[in-house]
């Protein structure tokens, strides 16, 4: 499998697996996905006994991620199939996205309201998938709830200088799961781990993230396909 197909098989499987209005613990590295399901629904049958420390840091969470307006940082994408990726990423709440992967990939990555667009600049060949079916909606909704309707936080860890915080989809919480990785006092996402339901970990770890960032809104919008293809 090449690097570019792996990237394709990523978008369309990863980023889908979970269904959320998210980008991705380490601990799962390598777990099948049977029994990533199993440990899932123990951790669902476990979502309603937060304790108050717990949901006092779910709502400083939420807080910091509707605050934060704009984000501009380099990056390291890892995945346990062994693949790994730098690039550069912007965020610009609600909804706008962009991820830019360094040559020699020809890959990337934006949203702009409605679909995340996968754009191969060599083929010249666009994938549309839904913004909301995909971890990245969540980090660009216009609002962020992380244990509400739709989502579930399923654990909280605390180190002595991190907090991290795992969701899963109430609807499917089969389907996958982000881990959010923060530094504590002060509060900043560090990275992000999505698990899908394949059993395939990917951390994306955030290097010197810029907040308060201006944008073109152009950078955006992705060149307008010949046919594009469209996922539900």
């Amino acid at each position: 499998m090449t690097q570019n197909t792996s990237k394709m098989l990523f978008l369309s499987t990863t980023l889908k697996s979970i269904a959320v209005p998210i980008f991705l613990a380490l601990v799962l590295l390598g777990t099948s996905a049977s029994g990533f399901a199993q440990q899932t629904q123990a951790s669902s049958a476990q979502n309603a006994a937060l304790s108050s420390e717990d949901l006092a840091d779910i709502a400083r969470v939420e807080d910091y991620l509707n605050t934060t307006t704009t984000m501009k940082a380099r990056f390291i994408q890892m995945a346990s199939t062994g693949e790994t990726s730098e690039g550069d990423i912007m965020l610009w709440r609600p909804g706008r996205l962009r991820i830019d992967y360094d040559p020699p990939s020809p890959v990337v990555i934006t949203a702009n309201g409605l679909f995340l667009v996968y754009q191969d600049t060599e083929l010249e060949q666009l994938t549309h998938i839904p913004l909301a079916s995909t971890p990245a909606g969540m980090l660009v909704a216009e609002s962020v709830r992380l244990n509400g309707e739709e989502l579930a936080v399923t654990g909280i860890r605390r180190g002595a200088s991190t907090v991290e915080i795992s969701v899963v989809q109430r609807e499917d919480p089969h389907a996958g799961r982000i881990t959010l990785v923060f530094t504590d006092r002060p509060l900043r996402l560090q990275r992000w781990v999505v698990l899908d339901a394949q059993g395939i970990t990917t951390n994306f770890a955030l290097l010197k993230p810029q907040l308060g960032v201006t944008f073109e809104p152009s950078l955006f919008k992705s060149n307008k396909p010949l046919e594009p293809q469209v996922r539900q």
